[in-house]
Parts: structure tokens; sequence; C-alpha cells
């Protein structure tokens, strides 16, 4: 389950365009993101 975790901050990474912008979006630290 972790690797659909992975994959689906991945695609909210691309997204979004930034790390930090997914972080905040998935509701978790850019540190863990």
């Amino acid at each position: 389950m972790a690797y659909l975790k992975n994959i689906q901050m991945f695609v909210r990474v691309f997204e979004l365009g930034s790390m930090s912008a997914a972080a905040r979006d998935q509701r978790c630290s850019p540190a863990v993101a």
C-alpha cells in the first residue's frame, strides 16, 4: 500500500509543480513527501 501512496505523491508533485505544494495538498510535511 505504501507503493501506491508514493505513486500518488509523485503524480501530485507533477500536477502541482512542487513538492511543497503536493505535501500541503496531501496534508503532510514536505520532509515526509
